[in-house]
């Protein structure tokens, strides 16, 4: 799908993820707006299994329980580029995006404005090994919780390259959580 709009019609009243793929599958979304979605897990994106790319995508208006309000990825390698990931919420964790385990790269992404009732506002990971270049994660909020901009558990890590990691609110740890097990590294501090 190219130049798509993606949406919940607002008469539905089932929760469902607007796209969900699963199994061993190797995909690529591209040009798409993505919002309405309301799920368990990835109210706008639930990813299960092989390689994904999702590139110039604007993913917002979602809602999750459990993670991921805009993306949930246990994606064995998940690529973000130049894609908005903004306005999603949660109420557990990870209100942009929620990543369990995998490789990730995001390039040029603006995560902001996701909100968290308990950890990671922007973009929560366990396990994970996550690797960001040129990205803003910015003015996201962990309501009672911990890592409203990011929060990493599970021997995640981190390592965050010419990143804007600022703004974010928290009653803990605003900016980056990091659970024992876990590191980061940025241009400015290394945890």
């Amino acid at each position: 799908m190219d130049n798509a709009l993606l949406s919940r019609d607002e008469k539905v009243s089932a929760t469902f993820c607007i796209i969900k793929c699963e199994g061993n599958n190797d995909i690529t979304l591209e040009n798409l707006t993505i919002t309405g979605g309301n799920s368990t897990n990835g109210g706008g994106v639930k990813l299960d299994g092989g390689e994904v790319k999702i590139i110039k995508c604007n993913i917002y208006g979602n809602e999750g329980i459990l993670g991921g309000g805009g993306i949930h990825s246990q994606a064995k390698k998940l690529t973000l580029t130049s894609c908005d990931i903004s306005k999603n919420s949660v109420m557990w964790a990870g209100g942009g995006i929620s990543f369990i385990g995998g490789t990730i790269t995001i390039t040029d992404c603006n995560i902001s404005n996701n909100t968290t009732v308990l950890q990671a506002g922007g973009l929560g990971a366990a396990g994970s090994k996550i690797t960001m270049n040129n990205c803003k994660v910015t003015g996201n909020n962990a309501t009672k919780g911990n890592g409203g901009g990011i929060s990493l558990i599970g021997k995640a890590t981190l390592t965050a390259i010419s990143c804007d990691i600022s703004g974010n609110k928290a009653p803990e740890s605003a900016d980056i959580a990091v659970e024992e097990g876990s590191t980061y590294k940025t241009d400015k501090e290394e945890k």
